[in-house]
């Protein structure tokens, strides 16, 4: 298993264990699984290039936007979270996330 799946599944099980019996479902689940993977984020930055053969045209090309610009992406269009999500949880003013896109 590769370093990258290891770390998704990480965030994954982070994501489940911060959530409480009754706050189980699929929304919630995907926004904690990406706070998670936002915060191991760092620690895979240098480590994305052996991943981007593996991934189709359109996914590859994220990769040329900076890393924060990247994030907004993602969360915000990819995952559809609200720009005053996005801010919180990469720490960026809500102008930021906007600018981003």
């Amino acid at each position: 298993m590769s370093l990258k799946t290891k770390s998704a599944e990480a965030a994954v099980l982070d994501g489940i264990a911060e959530l409480g019996l009754g706050q189980l479902s699929g929304g919630s689940l995907i926004l904690e699984s990406a706070k998670a993977a936002v915060q191991r984020r760092a620690d895979l930055e240098d480590q994305s290039e052996p991943l981007l053969p593996m991934l189709r045209l359109e996914l590859r090309r994220l990769f040329l936007l900076v890393p924060k610009n990247r994030d907004y992406f993602v969360l915000r269009v990819l995952i559809g979270l609200t720009p005053e999500l996005c801010s919180e949880m990469l720490s960026g003013p809500i102008s930021e996330v906007e600018d981003a896109l």
